[in-house]
């Protein structure tokens, strides 16, 4: 039997206020479902929330703000450890192309010593 497809957060959209405005902030979210029809071809459902519609739904800010920290935190990490593998690349291959180019002096050297230059 198939996974039943879980709906995820595909959006969110904070509404701030001017500054000595009293009215509360709000949002909205936008939960989006992706899925396979009968035939096969991808699906994406989407339901747009406003604040009540979402408190309704248990999708309170708390969590959704818990949700977007946990997500942007794994984006940092994950992005933090290709950096670190991008610059131990790049570090091997600084230091292979420093122990080529010594290779290449030596030789130079071996072959100015034997041929002496006219």
């Amino acid at each position: 039997m198939a996974d039943t497809p879980q709906p995820y957060l595909y959006e969110f959209l904070w509404r701030g206020r001017a500054l000595g405005d009293n009215t509360p902030p709000a949002f909205h979210v936008i939960m989006a479902v992706d899925g396979q029809d009968e035939f096969g071809k991808p699906t994406h459902a989407e339901q747009i929330m406003n604040v009540e519609q979402a408190a309704d739904a248990g999708i309170d800010l708390s969590t959704i703000l818990t949700g977007l920290n946990a997500s942007a935190l794994a984006t940092v990490n994950s992005l933090t450890a290709s950096l670190a593998s991008a610059t131990a690349d790049r570090d091997s291959a600084r230091q292979e192309r420093d122990d080529l180019a010594a290779q290449v002096s030596a030789l130079e050297a071996q072959l100015n010593a034997v041929q002496p230059e006219s």
